[in-house]
């Protein structure tokens, strides 16, 4: 066996498989990430990663893959984690892909980290996929994101700066999306040569299926105005505001495709459940909708194909968006409401939050949509995920 000497904590896909899997999108991310690597750098690599019946372990992409934790509370899931790195004492370097509510408690990843610079000095990555502004944090946020009521924004705001202040003590290096996020970072103390920006990968792909033939394979109308949602309906996403502006259009002339459903690791929650279901059954009572909850990997470029633009209606910028990054893939056009506008410049391609906000937006792109389609082919060389793996692997050895 190599030797191996990075350890990756993440999410991770089932075998053989990328997206869809409903796991989060920090797994195909990582997955990604990993496969674009050179063939000499995966053989160094162990991806320790979740499994939902029993643990396992097998090799994939020249990478050991193991399957060795779940969420059942901080100190067992600290003890399976421990557990398996102990069986690698050559490990030199560890990567953690966060995103919260991936590992349970907020107190999860800071203990984690303490343990490790105690147990031993191994360097320490962390990517972060979402980061969190407590300016950005009002009384709309916890009712938002289905948090319990008795999470006021001051105790949030502290549990934030908590969770980023104790962990930058810990990390070698930090990794963010976008400029935007590293001066959030900055506020809670992290180092300028601390945080790297990088930014979220887009695969080397195109389409191998035409329009016409995606909405008649879903169905939809070829003439129609085609609007594609996609990812988790969790509610700083905005698919209230979304669905809201779909029943003042016009079914005659538009379509929208919502597809998604709620994390796996939400499912046990009875906040987040109750609010899946609310969307869920607005959706299915409104005309002119096709709606799909989880989409397999080879489902999900018929939905890509059949759009003529992607609408990312969130009402909070917490992290980078992975399904922009498929839309940048395929080319796809999208547009974004106003809390990007750190990150898109470009302002016919952002909206105000509200319905007369992003309805005036998509009438907007329909009559001239090259123009916005030449700003995603630019982006998209300027993002493959060669590219962004090998900038990324350069961080393991400086």
């Amino acid at each position: 066996m190599d030797q191996k000497t990075i350890a990756i904590i993440s999410i991770y896909p089932p075998q053989a498989t990328l997206h869809g899997s409903g796991a989060s999108g920090v797994g195909s991310y990582t997955k990604n990430l990993l496969t674009n690597m050179d063939e000499h750098e995966r053989k160094k690599i162990v991806v320790l990663c979740d499994y939902d019946t029993e643990p396992a372990s097998y090799t994939e992409d020249r990478m050991m893959i193991e399957r060795c934790r779940q969420r059942k509370g901080i100190v067992q899931w600290l003890q399976q984690i421990i557990r398996v790195l102990e069986k690698y004492p050559h490990l030199t370097t560890i990567h953690i892909q966060h995103e919260f509510n991936m590992f349970g408690s907020i107190l999860t990843v800071p203990v984690f980290l303490m343990l490790l610079r105690i147990l031993r000095k191994y360097k320490i990555v962390v990517t972060y996929h979402g980061v969190i502004d407590t300016s950005s944090i009002d009384k709309e946020y916890g009712k938002i994101n289905s948090l319990p009521r008795y999470f006021p924004p001051f105790f949030l705001k502290f549990a934030f700066w908590f969770f980023y202040a104790v962990s930058s003590k810990h990390i070698d290096t930090a990794i963010v999306h976008e400029e935007y996020f590293k001066k959030v970072l900055m506020k809670y103390r992290y180092r300028d040569e601390q945080v790297k920006v990088i930014v979220h990968g887009v695969e080397d792909r195109n389409l191998s299926i035409s329009q016409h033939d995606a909405r008649s394979k879903l169905g939809i109308e070829s003439d129609k105005k085609v609007l594609l949602y996609f990812g988790f309906l969790a509610g700083y996403k905005g698919v209230d505001l979304l669905l809201n502006t779909f029943q003042t259009m016009d079914y005659s002339q538009y379509h929208l495709i919502l597809a998604g459903g709620t994390p796996k690791r939400t499912l046990a929650d009875p906040l987040f459940r109750a609010r899946y279901e609310g969307v869920d059954t607005k959706a299915k009572n409104m005309t002119g909708i096709t709606r799909m909850g989880f989409v397999p990997d080879e489902e999900i470029e018929t939905l890509y194909a059949a759009a003529d633009v992607l609408v990312i209606p969130y009402l909070y910028m917490l992290a980078a968006s992975g399904p922009m990054a498929l839309a940048i893939t395929y080319n796809l056009p999208f547009i974004v409401s106003d809390v990007f506008s750190p990150v898109i410049v470009e302002e016919s391609m952002r909206f105000e939050k509200t319905p007369q906000g992003l309805s005036k937006c998509i009438t907007q792109f329909f009559e001239n949509p090259q123009k916005i389609q030449n700003i995603i082919i630019t982006m998209r060389k300027e993002r493959l995920w060669k590219v962004v793996s090998e900038k990324t692997a350069l961080l393991y050895t400086k």
